[in-house]
């Protein structure tokens, strides 16, 4: 496909289109980009999951009332997936 040209002030052309290997560069480094972003948050929800976790499983040490306890072994679970979600940002999968 042609370039479309753009004159410029100078009267030099440019052309409108980067050539293949631009465009090629500029898509590698967005996806550099989002995997960083991908890792900062992945940091976050596991800095957070991991005081989120520690908490819930001294609870369940606790001698709480039944209902509790059912509680708390909730909140140890769906931290777990969501930690298996964090996982997966980073490709691991595991």
């Amino acid at each position: 496909m042609r370039a479309l040209l753009v004159e410029r002030a100078s009267g030099d052309a440019l052309p409108e289109e980067p050539d293949p290997a631009s465009r090629e560069l500029r898509r590698a480094r967005r996806l550099i980009a989002l995997g960083d972003s991908g890792r900062t948050v992945q940091h976050a929800m596991n800095n957070s999951l991991t005081a989120l976790l520690a908490e819930a499983q001294l609870l369940e040490l606790e001698p709480l009332e039944e209902e509790h306890l059912r509680t708390v072994g909730r909140i140890v679970e769906l931290a777990r997936r969501v930690a298996k979600v964090a996982r997966r940002l980073d490709g691991s999968g595991s």
